[in-house]
């Protein structure tokens, strides 16, 4: 076995795409992006570790709940999914699919494990106890049973047709209502019947039949809008629940007496059954829920909205879990002509600006589909106010509005001398406009029905339309007259082009068909059935060699979804290019390749190689402008809030993405396959990529193969989701095949729980281990970490869980501020002016918020205190702090670097020649945050140097610093210079922006004031350094709460104080995260 070094931490286990020796199959990128149509089912493993939802555009989402992360997608399938229900094994998942079909698959691995005919409207799928068999309606609406296993076949269990099958929990018997209003209880092995009479008349059930957990009672919401629940041994109605509108959703709670029921158009209504008082689930004032499940010993409520689901602590009625669509549908989009831009527009009205060059979204835009590059670079879109704007993509700016007669456009083409822009919507009117003169000069009545599709001839005299009417039209447009009407498509016509070359005029249809002609005598020259689907949208390569089609996902037929690439004129299929999970909207070539990019209603854009004859990159845009940008291979870049939405699954397990991002995140791969990045900043990319990794203790070489590390699992089965208790404790099993345990380390929301060296197994030498662990827990959400760690320094893979601290009465938490600041130095000549009214000024401003925690403890040291002897006493200020409390540490003052380039803070009797005798080494102060209990831990340093320096990149640099006017450095003699990175962004700014911080150390968070090898400002301008000045500025004003609800979180401040100290500086001085906690965000001013 190869042995690491231990201080490679953590990351010893990554493979490039190989197995691990001890895992059966290979990390695969799952990417959490939630559902972008509505959500119709959704149900809970009988463990409690999976949810499964299913939705209208016909896709199945198993969710991993401890995580709140994607698992895996199943689909796209034939139909929307109408219910869902797991095996008792919690293996198998099955989906009832509106086409009828039942499908049942492995969802660990994605094997289709069986599929049987069904009944679509029906109500009733179950198991058998062993989950060996599965109980349903056939197409025929008869009871029936298949084995779960492949290539079994249905077996009819009762020939009378039903329309609800229901099992009753422990035991071999059906229950069957037909629909008269009988129940009929089918004993499985003897085909016996026992019937029960519900109803005398017709009643029909208008949500899922169901029966109690003990088995003792049926129920469901009738046409009647009541809730009925019988008594299964008598057929006896127990009681009657009468609601105001038709009900959607029923559970009856036995133990508590407790019936919750969804009713169309209403919130979620709990009614006591002994009180007879109805209660109603408060969301907000839209919050309609449409369906819901209860588990958790009926604790938790999961509820569906459209596309979310929200789970609910049902002891307070309060949201805990939130499973939310992370994207949007991408409607449309539009490639410059030079192919370094990319607009795409979301169904969230906004125009995301993909930069090619860079591989970044760079900035978003007011406005929504359609849109259209001019062949001058411009961009046409329609704006908010249904103008059609102009932006400048440089600058983002809106440079003009023209007139659109206040109708939504559904499409818009350039001409291909960039003179005139066209559009049409659904008033069938096609309009005109000068671009030069950027006005409408015509307006024109063009087709009975709307207009979807537009194209200018190549000589710009004449343009085609299609539209509703199942017409291709072409028109001299300047003259307003039509030339030809082509009508041979039977359906509604989506697409329309002429070709580059003028040679060929192509149209698609909704009934699935491709024409194209030629486009002088508008001949046929081939028509073919090209989808399975609707055809959405056509385009021809700039060669004219090649035309690509683009296909929807609409109920009517089954699901295509896919992009096909036809050789012109012939018609010949070159590729199949699949992998989008929803209807594709728009297909474009880029400029002078035959490459092309798609826009789906999954919410990615994808970039497909007719070479592979597949996928080359995938762009997912979320809000904002974070994004994540894969390829075929899973190398990603992205930024840092995107990326949390990535795992790697190995087997049935999901871990987050910092345990494989060493690997994975290579934006100079992703470059290198979009093409359009200059070559110096692919090799600045690589450059930076491989000091990360040197960073991290690796050479290059040691994260090709495979290591042998140890395990380690959490028994999940007694693991609550919601704790009243402070405290948790669970069982963990560590083993390994080869070395002896060494420990084993647990974290707290990334704080290690037990210290740095975490809990010690030397003693027992031992390869396996079974422990229980306990732990603190802080209010509100939890994640609790574990990972084991070999003697020879092997790191397993890390097991997480979440659990959520709910105190039956909330606790204020206490505040612990510690400000160390120097301004009068024994050794006078170094004396600066404002870093003791810095300590001041910054507890002066984190007081204001004494109402907010119980007590605020400061404790400062300035000036002559400032030694280093007294900095360590600090030590026992903090010894009181509780896990739930904050502490933040602040210092201001002299930061130099010694002969090795590692960081002193300058304490009042330093010796600025020999730093290291009585300097403070910054690993001193970070070792001051790793002996506190508390989870929330900030350290906030204005000192020059006090950001990572990267020994590689610094050099001692003799120029004199001009300092401006009143602005003084805090710094001594030596000055320092970062070298660039390939005359770019020198590399630390590039990694920090590039990168998250996966390492693990004391938990805290740490705010530098400016780089390794800056100085840090101050000015009697601010009256304080730079850096506090632009922090307390952010603080006092507000500004630093970046999305204005009330509180500055550790992230908005570092954002804050970034921007402005950048700006302020001119860009001299540039405040940095020295390491950063990324699972702990949270308040640290409230306004």
């Amino acid at each position: 076995m190869k042995k690491i070094n231990q201080m490679k931490f953590l990351l010893v286990f990554f493979t490039l795409a190989a197995s691990f020796l001890v895992h059966s199959q290979e990390a695969k990128v799952v990417l959490t992006q939630g559902h972008t149509d509505q959500i119709n089912s959704i149900d809970v493993s009988p463990n409690e570790r999976w949810m499964a939802s299913g939705s209208n555009n016909k896709i199945v989402k198993i969710w991993d709940i401890p995580s709140s992360r994607e698992f895996t997608t199943l689909g796209p399938n034939n139909g929307r999914i109408n219910s869902l229900k797991f095996t008792p094994n919690n293996k198998l998942i099955a989906a009832l699919i509106n086409h009828g079909t039942i499908k049942v698959w492995n969802f660990v691995t994605n094997e289709l494990v069986v599929e049987v005919p069904a009944e679509p409207n029906a109500n009733g799928i179950a198991f058998s106890d062993d989950s060996k068999w599965m109980y349903y309606l056939n197409e025929d609406g008869h009871a029936a049973r298949v084995k779960l296993q492949k290539e079994s076949q249905g077996e009819v269990l009762s020939d009378q047709y039903v329309i609800h099958l229901n099992k009753i929990p422990n035991t071999k018997k059906l229950t069957l209502l037909d629909h008269k209003g009988k129940l009929h209880i089918l004993d499985i092995e003897t085909k016996e019947k026992n019937t029960l009479t519900f109803f005398d008349e017709f009643n029909f059930p208008f949500c899922p039949s169901k029966i109690s957990t003990s088995g003792n009672y049926f129920y469901s919401g009738f046409n009647d809008d009541n809730v009925h629940i019988f008594d299964l041994s008598t057929g006896e109605k127990k009681w009657s629940i009468p609601v105001s509108s038709k009900i959607q959703g029923v559970h009856f709670d036995e133990e508590q007496m407790l019936v919750y029921i969804t009713v169309h158009g209403k919130k979620l209504q709990i009614f006591n059954l002994e009180t007879e008082v109805f209660k109603t689930l408060e969301e907000n004032e839209t919050f309609s829920p449409t369906h819901f499940k209860v588990f958790h010993d009926n604790e938790i409520l999961a509820t569906v909205h459209m596309k979310e689901i929200v789970f609910y602590n049902l002891k307070d009625l309060q949201p805990i879990k939130k499973f939310q669509p992370l994207i949007s549908k991408m409607l449309n989009m539009t490639v410059s002509p030079k192919g370094d831009y990319l607009v795409a527009a979301n169904g969230k009205l906004k125009l995301a600006v993909w930069n090619l060059k860079q591989n970044k979204i760079e900035r978003t835009l007011d406005g929504m589909f359609p849109c259209q590059f001019g062949t001058e670079g411009k961009l046409y879109a329609v704006s908010r106010t249904l103008q059609i704007g102009i932006w400048d993509l440089e600058t983002g700016e809106l440079l003009n509005r023209m007139d659109a007669g206040y109708e939504i456009q559904q499409t818009l083409t350039v001409s291909s001398d960039g003179r005139y822009l066209a559009g049409a919507g659904y008033q069938g009117k096609i309009r005109i406009w000068d671009l030069q003169e950027r006005e409408l000069i015509k307006t024109y009545q063009a087709h009975e029905g709307g207009i979807f599709d537009l194209s200018f001839s190549p000589d710009g005299k004449r343009l085609a339309s299609c539209g509703y009417d199942a017409n291709v039209r072409v028109w001299d447009w300047e003259k307003e007259k039509e030339l030809v009407a082509l009508t041979e498509q039977i359906t509604m016509t989506s697409g329309v082009a002429f070709s580059p070359d003028g040679k060929y005029l192509a149209s698609s249809a909704w009934d699935k068909t491709i024409y194209i002609r030629d486009a002088e005598t508008y001949d046929s020259i081939t028509a073919f059935t090209a989808h399975q689907n609707a055809i959405n949208s056509i385009t021809f390569s700039s060669d004219s060699k090649y035309l690509a089609s683009g296909a929807t996902n609409n109920t009517v037929w089954k699901a295509d979804n896919s992009v096909k690439l036809w050789e012109v004129p012939t018609g010949k299929l070159v590729c199949i290019f699949e992998g989008h999970l929803d209807g594709v909207n728009k297909v474009v070539f880029e400029p002078e390749t035959h490459r092309v990019y798609s826009c789906s209603n999954d919410g990615t854009l994808k970039l497909w190689n007719p070479d592979l004859c597949g996928v080359e990159a995938t762009f997912t845009a979320a809000s904002g402008t974070d994004y994540i940008i894969f390829n075929k291979d899973f190398y990603y870049t992205g930024t840092k809030a995107a990326l949390e939405g990535i795992a790697f699954k190995i087997d049935d397990r999901l871990y987050p993405f910092e345990q494989f991002d060493l690997i994975y995140n290579r934006p100079d791969i992703v470059a290198n396959i979009i093409g359009k990045t200059p070559e110096n900043l692919i090799r600045a990319y690589k450059y930076i990529y491989q000091k990360r990794v040197k960073k991290m203790g690796f050479e290059k070489d040691e994260l090709n193969g495979s290591f042998v590390v140890p395990e380690i699992n959490i028994d999940r089965d007694k693991l609550p989701y919601i704790s009243e208790k402070n405290e948790i404790t669970f069982t963990v099993k560590a083993s390994d095949s080869v070395e002896m345990l060494d420990r084993i380390q647990v974290y707290l929301n990334g704080v290690p729980y037990y210290g740095n060296q975490g809990i010690s197994l030397k003693d027992k030498n031992t390869q396996s281990i079974e422990k229980d662990i306990t732990i603190g827990l802080i209010q509100g959400m939890n994640k609790v970490t574990v990972m084991s760690i070999n003697r020879a320094g092997a790191y397993s893979l890390k097991e997480s869980f979440t659990v959520i601290h709910e105190p039956k009465k909330l606790l204020k938490s206490n505040l612990y501020v510690i400000g160390i600041g120097v301004s009068k130095y024994q050794d006078e000549k170094f004396n600066l002016t404002y870093p003791t009214k810095d300590v001041s000024d910054f507890v002066s401003q984190m007081k204001q918020n004494g109402d907010v925690y119980k007590h605020i403890f400061i404790k400062t040291l300035t000036n002559e205190e400032a030694t280093k002897q007294n900095i360590s006493n600090l030590e026992s200020f903090l010894t009181d702090a509780t896990i739930n409390d904050v502490v933040v540490v602040f210092i201001a003052g002299h930061g130099v670097l010694d002969e090795d380039y590692n960081y002193y803070f300058g304490t009042y009797d330093m010796d600025f020649t020999s730093p290291s005798e009585k300097g403070l080494a910054y690993e001193r102060i970070e070792n001051l945050l790793t002996q506190v209990k508390a989870i929330k831990k900030l350290l906030i340093m204005d000192t020059c140097h006090s950001g990572e320096v990267d020994k590689d990149e610094i050099k001692k640099d003799t120029t004199p610093q001009d300092e401006d006017g009143e602005i003084k450095f805090r710094s001594v003699a030596t000055g320092y210079k970062e070298e660039d990175a390939f005359g770019l962004e020198n590399s630390r700014e590039m990694v920090e922006n590039l990168f998250s911080d996966i390492r693990q150390g004391s938990g805290a968070t740490v705010i530098s004031s400016a780089g390794g090898a800056e100085f840090a400002m101050e000015s009697d301008q601010w009256k304080n350094g730079l850096f506090t000045y632009c922090m307390l500025e952010g603080i006092k004003t507000g500004k630093a709460d970046l999305n204005e609800d009330t509180k500055i979180e550790v992230d908005e401040l570092r954002r804050y104080v970034y921007e402005n100290v950048k700006a302020l500086s001119n860009g001299k001085q540039r405040p940095t995260t020295r390491i950063e906690n990324i699972q702990m965000n949270y308040p640290i001013y409230y306004r």
